[in-house]
């Protein structure tokens, strides 16, 4: 966003530049100043869009993350596929015909969407640079959608067709690390958190479970994603989904304190058991169980108590004697 507006801002200087240069010489050939000042900002801007972007993000790791690996076949595929949108709709060699001639030209625009979305923004912007470079090309030549217009309206016609692409690949750019970013930060706190978290389909099949969870449950790791509440050991599922479908049809309250999950050595383990229902990107109902440990927090509690108990027995039967300490 920052990059756009100091774009937009910076080639305010330069267009306004160009323009009162090109009028005190006389060089503006029968345009109007406000017409050859449009044109020179947009084109400016969309240089700096197009060129700016790629200078920006490209260093020896991105390439070797972007193109470099087994996915990375895939995405110089698709950068192949949209040079050769932009060769087949702007040089002579390419198909003239009108009804082919629009598809060529807004099939780029998804190529590179997608680009945006596997790859980042370097593979994305590299791609709308080669396309933009034939798309000059051609239209410099009187090849393509917007040559057959006088040279202003032709040009705007394809600084705008840019443009769009070049907007387009930031914004999805921009929107996909915040996804890719709220997603790592979602499984560190899965994985390091303290407590046992799982989520569960409605037909009781695990989807993920974290380490805590695992450790309180008995699962092994390589366990995960493969079974179902039935499934789990020593029948700690069995409690858990009789719980579940106690708190559905019952309107049990989301919490429990009294739940003990059984372990290998014969003892049990009393944890807080917490749910909550969500509907993910593919309209499935799941059900998150989050479960705590409060087993040591009991057994303080109790200890507490009978400590309590002893001093509240020691005070009633010794009053004359603690009288005596107080002296």
């Amino acid at each position: 966003g920052l990059y756009l507006i100091a774009v937009a801002v910076g080639m305010l200087i330069t267009s306004t530049n160009g323009t009162v240069w090109l009028g005190a010489g006389d060089q503006l050939g029968g345009n109007s100043p406000a017409g050859a000042w449009a044109v020179w900002w947009i084109g400016d801007a969309v240089g700096a869009l197009l060129g700016g972007i790629p200078l920006l993000t490209i260093s020896r790791t991105n390439i070797r993350t972007t193109f470099g690996s087994q996915p990375g076949i895939t995405n110089l595929l698709l950068v192949q596929v949209v040079v050769v949108c932009g060769l087949l709709g702007f040089t002579p060699w390419g198909l003239p015909t009108p009804s082919l001639m629009f598809p060529l030209i807004a099939l780029p625009l998804f190529v590179i969407a997608l680009l945006a979305l596997r790859a980042g923004i370097m593979a994305a912007s590299f791609a709308v640079l080669l396309l933009s470079m034939t798309a000059a090309w051609g239209t410099a030549r009187g090849v393509g959608p917007f040559a057959g217009q006088d040279t202003n309206a032709g040009l705007l016609s394809l600084w705008s067709y840019l443009t769009a692409q070049a907007c387009t690949t930031v914004l999805l750019c921009g929107l996909t690390a915040e996804l890719l970013a709220s997603r790592r930060q979602q499984t560190a706190f899965f994985r390091r958190a303290h407590e046992g978290i799982l989520e569960v389909t409605s037909e009781g099949w695990i989807e993920a479970i974290n380490p805590a969870a695992q450790s309180l449950l008995n699962v092994r790791p390589e366990q995960s994603g493969v079974l179902s509440l039935d499934e789990l050991p020593l029948g700690n599922g069995l409690k858990l989904q009789e719980w579940l479908r106690g708190s559905h049809v019952g309107g049990r309250t989301s919490s429990v304190e009294d739940m003990r999950l059984l372990q290998p050595d014969g003892s049990s383990l009393v944890v807080e058991v917490q749910h909550a229902i969500h509907v993910d990107a593919r309209g499935r109902e799941l059900t998150q169980l989050v479960l705590r440990d409060v087993t040591k927090r009991l057994d303080t509690q109790e200890r507490l108590m009978a400590s309590e108990e002893q001093l509240r027995a020691i005070t009633d039967n010794a009053p004359i004697l603690i009288a005596e300490f107080d002296r």
